[in-house]
C-alpha cells in the first residue's frame, strides 16, 4: 500500500497491447474517500466480519490504509497509465448486489439500509429472500437514480479521467419484476444525463471523456432489462458499447453482428 505498489499494478501493461484499462470503484461502497457514498471502510460497527475485515492485508483495511496514508489509488492509476500511453478509465458498478442477504453486512451501504422501499421486490422477504437481486435497488425511483448520479458527478469532479463505464452486468436487475420496459426510457433519460455530464467535463479538462456501458451478450436480452444499448448508439449517447456474458459464464460467440445491424440501422455511428 505504497505509490510504488499502485504503480506496480499499472507497470505490468507496459509495453502490451491494451490500450484503454477500466478501473472499478465501488461495490455498495466506494473504494476511495466519497463524499456522497459510503466508503468501504465506513459504518462497520457491531459487524461480525469487522475484526477480520480491517487486518491490515484485507481489502477493507488496505483501502482505509491507503486513505490514511493520503494515497488515492484511482488518481495515481490514471496519472500512471497516462505515461504509458494507456487510457486510465473507470468503471461504476451500477446496481451491486453483494450480501443483500446480510442486512448488517459492512459491503451495505448506508443508503441501501435506510431505504428498503427502494428495492426491486416489495414487500422485502422479511423470511429470507429467495436470491440477491430482489434487494436491489430499483431504478424506477427517483432517490436511487439521484443517488447513483451523485456518485457520477463526484467521479467526474474528482477525477481527470479518459473516459467512465456504466457497467450495468453488476448488476443488470435495475427495476421490479414486470417493470423492465417501463425502465427502457427511464434509462435513456439517465444515461442521456450522464452524456450530458461527460460532455461538459470534456470541455472543462480540455479532452475527450469517452462513456462506455456494459450490458447482456444480446439486444434481445438487455432490452429486456430496461437496458436499451442499441437505442443509446443509435443517439449517440455513447461512445462504446461492451456486451458481456455474466460473472462464470464465457460465451465464445456474443453474437457482435447483430448489435452492429441494429446499432448502425438508421445510419447514426
Amino acid at each position: 500500500m505504497t505509490i510504488e505498489g499502485l504503480h506496480e499494478f499499472i507497470d505490468v501493461y507496459a509495453d502490451t497491447q491494451l490500450s484503454k484499462m477500466f478501473l472499478n470503484v465501488n461495490g455498495k461502497c466506494t473504494s476511495f474517500d466519497s463524499k456522497v457514498w459510503t466508503r468501504a471502510w465506513d459504518d462497520l460497527k457491531g459487524s461480525p466480519v469487522e475484526e477480520r475485515d480491517l487486518l491490515p492485508y484485507s481489502g477493507r483495511g488496505n483501502m482505509r490504509l491507503l486513505h490514511e496514508r493520503g494515497l488515492d489509488p484511482y488518481a495515481v492509476w490514471i496519472d500512471r497509465c497516462r505515461e504509458h500511453g494507456i487510457a486510465g478509465c473507470l468503471s461504476m458498478r451500477m446496481n451491486d448486489v453483494h450480501h443483500t442477504h446480510e442486512p448488517e453486512h459492512p459491503n451495505n451501504s448506508v443508503f441501501w439500509r435506510e431505504h428498503p422501499e427502494c428495492w426491486r421486490v416489495q414487500p422485502p422477504n422479511e423470511g429470507g429472500i429467495h436470491n440477491h437481486w430482489e434487494r436491489g435497488l430499483d431504478y424506477e425511483h427517483e432517490e436511487v437514480r439521484e443517488y447513483n448520479l451523485a456518485l457520477i458527478r463526484e467521479l467526474f469532479e474528482r477525477y481527470d479521467m479518459d473516459g467512465l463505464e456504466l457497467d450495468f452486468m453488476r448488476d443488470a436487475y435495475c427495476f421490479a419484476p414486470g417493470r423492465e420496459q417501463v425502465g427502457l426510457n427511464i434509462l435513456t433519460d439517465f444515461v442521456r444525463t450522464v452524456r450530458g455530464l461527460s460532455q461538459e467535463w470534456s470541455a472543462k479538462r480540455g479532452h475527450a471523456i469517452e462513456l462506455s456501458v456494459r450490458v447482456p451478450a444480446t439486444p434481445e436480452t438487455a432490452a429486456g432489462f430496461g437496458l436499451d444499448g442499441v437505442r443509446w448508439a443509435q443517439e449517440g449517447l455513447i461512445d462504446l458499447l461492451v456486451v458481456a456474458s455474466y460473472i462464470h459464464s464465457t460465451d465464445f460467440d456474443i453474437p457482435i453482428e447483430r448489435w452492429r445491424g441494429r446499432c448502425t440501422m438508421y445510419g447514426t455511428i
